[in-house]
Order: structure tokens, then C-alpha cells, then sequence
């Protein structure tokens, strides 16, 4: 799911086909109660107003965002911004990028009880890694250490398929990226009656820090050999403070 500067959001089945395709429209006609315009297999997107999003929130309800795809960051009046490159937007004009500061605004305001936001992207990094910056950005600062790209207020779950620096690779051994493969691999129950991988205490309940600590060592065993190796992460932001997975103040059911 995408949200634009506009206020447009577009929900991108990104990989999906037959089966997988129909089951995701599915989901979002459940959830947000319209079907999109157009299937994943006639467009990349579909797209609904950020308005009736807005009137299906209720307080104590989470919104879940997932992004697949590249991230650019562009050097403005000196400070680095992050985008998100929708698959129609032009890495050199930024009013057709979706900025990842807009996006945690546009989150911290819909009234939810919490937002969890998926980032199958990376933004300091060569093209090979889902980054477009190297392509687009000259400008030697944008890759100086100790920059976040985490929420800063709200009530905002951030994961990220790598960290700052690094790639999101993709692999043809899973046909998918190798975060995302793992990170849906984590909470599917591949039989019936038992539990999915990503379930460490088995109580038959996988909680998003579960499901990373599943996902995130998977990548790394399968990135490491590469020498690219990725390192998901999460950050919180928790109405004014941030923190690191560790010390998440509370635990979400994925």
C-alpha cells in the first residue's frame, strides 16, 4: 500500500499472479470495503482516496503498510530526503515520488491505534539493492553515516529490510525479495494444524517481532555468502519517543 503526496493511496500486488492476485483483492475488498480499480494483472495499481481510508479507521484500529520496491534519497537544502519510487514516478522529480517523512505524517494523524510499516526497499545503496540513489544523486553527503530514516511520532512499528547502507536484494531462488519471501514465509501455516515458522514459543500466535526474528535470519544466512549481506530492522516510534526493536514498548500480533 502506497500513499502519495496527493493523498492518493494505491495498493501494489507487486509479484502476485493468479491464485496469490485474487487473494490479495480479496483482502483489501475485506478490509477497506471497495474493490480496486483494475487487478493487479491488468495495472500496477489500484487505487482508493486517502478520505475513505480515513473513515474506516476507528481508534484502536492498526493500519498495515507494506512497500516493495526501490527508495531514493535525494540531498534537499542540504539534508537528506527519502522517497519511495512508485513504479510510474520519475526518480528525478520528487512530486512524483512518495516521501517517507509525508508517509509517517499522513499515518500519525489517521487516528489509528498503532501503524506498522513494511519497507521492502533500500534508499543509501547501489541500484543492484533497490536503491536508485547511486543513478540519481551526486551529492558525496547523502551517504554519511548516522542518518535514520525511522518515524518520529505517532504510534508507528517500522520494519526495514536493511539497514542504512545496505541493499534489499532479490534472489531467483526464492522469485521474490528475499525479505519479503521470508517475512510472508514467517507467518503462513504451511499445514494444517501446525504452527507457522515464524511462531518461536508455539502458541500458536506470530507476533511481528517474532515473525522478523525469523525473517531477519534467514536473509542474513542467505545474503551473507554474497557478501551483501542485509540486516532488517525496527524501529517504534511511541507518541514522541523512538525506539530500537529491543525496546519496543509493546509487542504487535502480525
Amino acid at each position: 500500500m502506497e500513499i502519495d503526496l496527493e493523498g492518493e493511496i494505491t495498493i501494489e500486488a507487486m509479484g502476485l499472479k493468479g491464485a496469490e492476485c485474487a487473494e490479495a483483492t480479496k483482502a483489501i475488498e475485506e478490509a477497506l470495503g471497495t474493490i480496486p480499480r483494475g487487478t493487479p494483472e491488468e495495472s500496477a495499481t489500484a487505487e482508493i482516496t486517502l478520505g475513505s481510508l480515513g473513515d474506516k479507521v476507528l481508534p484502536g484500529d492498526t493500519v498495515f503498510v507494506y512497500w516493495a520496491g526501490h527508495g531514493l534519497t535525494r540531498m534537499e537544502n542540504g539534508a537528506p530526503r527519502r522517497y519511495l519510487v512508485p513504479h510510474d514516478g520519475d526518480p528525478r522529480n520528487p512530486e512524483t515520488l512518495i516521501s517517507l517523512d509525508a508517509l509517517h505524517e499522513t499515518l500519525a494523524v489517521l487516528g489509528a491505534g498503532e501503524c506498522i510499516v513494511i519497507l521492502d526497499g533500500a534508499f543509501e545503496s547501489d541500484a543492484e539493492g533497490r536503491s536508485l540513489t547511486a543513478r540519481f544523486e551526486t551529492d558525496p553527503k547523502v551517504n554519511e553515516p548516522g542518518k535514520t530514516t525511522a518515524p518520529t511520532h505517532g504510534r508507528i512499528f517500522q520494519v526495514m529490510a536493511s539497514t542504512l547502507g545496505e541493499g534489499a536484494l532479490e534472489s531467483p531462488e526464492v522469485q521474490n525479495g528475499i525479505f519479503t519471501y521470508f517475512f510472508l514465509k514467517g507467518v503462513r501455516t504451511e499445514t494444517q494444524g501446525e504452527s507457522a515458522p515464524g511462531d518461536a514459543n508455539k502458541d500458536g500466535i506470530v507476533t511481528l517481532v517474532e515473525t522478523l526474528d525469523y525473517a531477519r535470519e534467514k536473509v542474513q544466512d542467505l545474503t551473507a555468502p554474497t557478501g551483501r549481506a542485509q540486516h532488517p530492522i525496527l524501529t517504534v516510534a511511541w507518541d514522541g519517543e523512538i525506539y530500537e526493536m529491543d525496546q519496543a514498548p509493546t509487542e504487535t500480533e502480525g
